[in-house]
């Protein structure tokens, strides 16, 4: 990217609030997560902005028994790459032309029209209610603490021959949910009981 659209991004970006890690911008918004990147090819902007629940890094990172990286500050985490939750929103633009109005068009729109939905968005009922993988389902379930129908999910996900898109120490996610979790829902149970 050019040196000058790289300083004039990185400046509206870090005076809007946003943090820097190389090319990717950051923030929390209320209870989520955005990261947001630009990359100019060609004379083409390109930039993009992913989103998910703040929190479902950490129950992700749980279940692979990584919880140290739920200590980690937000810019490490931008850079944790294969071991990040998956986003639940992903916006993707392309700019011709580019030049320095396009790009502050293009963040304009960014902060106008889409971080104030972000922001807004109940990611746990958007996902239970949408289209979304059964994965990012139980990383929502997780979330709300509805931990017997996270394993539930995980189970009949099992039987069903599906992966959940990882397989970590020759387990698949669904496997990993199971073990970190039923024995917390057992004792739950257990407790209640008495």
């Amino acid at each position: 990217m050019a040196t000058e659209y790289k300083d004039l991004i990185k400046n509206i970006m870090k005076s809007r609030g946003f943090k820097c890690k190389s090319e990717f911008y950051f923030m929390k918004l209320g209870d989520n997560f955005v990261e947001v990147d630009f990359t100019v090819n060609k004379s083409r902007l390109h930039s993009g902005v992913n989103y998910k629940k703040y929190s479902h890094d950490d129950i992700y990172w749980k279940i692979l028994g990584k919880e140290e990286l739920s200590r980690k500050k937000d810019s490490e985490r931008i850079g944790i790459a294969a071991w990040k939750s998956w986003p639940i929103g992903y916006y993707s633009f392309i700019d011709e032309n580019v030049n320095n109005e396009v790009i502050e068009k293009r963040i304009n729109s960014i902060f106008s029209d889409i971080l104030p939905e972000i922001e807004n968005i109940d990611i746990n009922s958007l996902v239970l209610e949408g289209e979304y993988k059964n994965s990012q389902k139980c990383l929502a379930l997780i979330d709300l603490g509805r931990i017997n129908e996270a394993l539930k999910l995980s189970q009949k996900c099992i039987v069903e021959g599906e992966s959940g898109g990882l397989v970590y120490y020759g387990k698949s996610f669904y496997q990993l949910v199971i073990e970190r979790y039923s024995g917390l829902f057992l004792s739950k149970q257990r407790k209640s009981k008495l």
